[in-house]
């Protein structure tokens, strides 16, 4: 069982940068996928990448909410394939608490990585899971909801963010 970890909350910078590649999978991301996978309980969040727990380590983790067996997908190193169709929706982030705003997202998406036992594999997301797989890579690329938003509306949410950045001190 792992434990929740503190959410790395916007400006922090380990959320602007890219996040790096994972060679082996040894005890330290073992670690890192549990205590994500608790966090992403703790929060009742669809997914949660790396970086927003303080790792700069290249994966994410998506909690399946009504699927019998597997409650989670893990996936390390994932590299984007093809995405498909065009869905606007509201979202939010874990990082940007109190910011919820609607974003153009793939409505199917394919991408290429490692599961959590190591293995190269294939995954394809569809409606929500693929709006939150391509939610989660943008993390890991150093990119945030924030920055798909014109410049009248991120100037409309500026006093939210200024809250946030208040919290981070």
């Amino acid at each position: 069982m792992g434990r929740v970890r503190k959410i790395k909350l916007f400006p922090d910078p380990i959320l602007l940068r890219a996040t790096k590649e994972i060679g082996e999978i040894d005890e330290e991301i073992r670690n890192l996928i549990s205590d994500m996978k608790e966090t992403v309980e703790h929060y009742d969040a669809l997914g949660l990448a790396g970086n927003q727990v303080g790792s700069e380590k290249r994966l994410f983790v998506l909690r399946l909410k009504e699927t019998a067996g597997e409650k989670f997908i893990v996936v390390l190193n994932p590299r984007i394939i093809k995405e498909e169709g065009i869905r606007e929706r509201e979202e939010g982030c874990l990082s940007l608490p109190g910011i919820s705003e609607v974003i153009k997202r793939p409505a199917r998406i394919i991408i290429e990585g490692m599961d959590e036992n190591g293995e190269k594999k294939e995954f394809e997301f569809n409606g929500l899971l693929a709006r939150a797989c391509k939610h989660e890579i943008d993390h890991l690329d150093g990119k945030l909801l924030i920055d798909y938003l014109s410049k009248v509306r991120r100037q409309f949410i500026e006093k939210k963010l200024e809250e946030i950045k208040q919290k981070t001190k």
